[in-house]
């Protein structure tokens, strides 16, 4: 927890909670960890799980629609342990898909380029 430098009390206070609450659960997981055989170090499992995307694709539709579809890759190895060991599905959600209809411009949106 860093020196804490904001304008007000009440915004080093929440700094401060969300520090502990930030330290509590990382301690949690490697602890779970631990006790499953994984003894990495934070940077170390970050840059495992970094390894899994979320990718999301965006289509246009000739009805002026947008189409979102995310979907999660495959976890290597070394992450498919990870999971296991906390009792976390692998992949959050297989695919999802959202369409939103099309976007009407508001004045205030609009680009003025007088």
């Amino acid at each position: 927890m860093r020196p804490v430098f904001h304008q007000k009390d009440i915004y080093s206070e929440a700094h401060i909670y969300g520090s502990i609450l930030a330290y509590m659960v990382v301690n949690t997981i490697r602890q779970k960890l631990k006790a499953k055989g994984i003894r990495d170090d934070w940077s170390n499992i970050v840059r495992r799980m970094n390894t899994q995307k979320l990718i999301t694709s965006e289509m246009k539709t000739r009805t002026g629609r947008t189409i979102y579809i995310k979907k999660c890759s495959k976890p290597i190895v070394r992450v498919r342990e990870i999971y296991h060991a906390l009792n976390y599905k692998e992949c959050p959600f297989f695919q999802k898909k959202s369409v939103l209809p099309k976007r009407e411009n508001r004045k205030d949106e609009s680009l003025d380029t007088s």
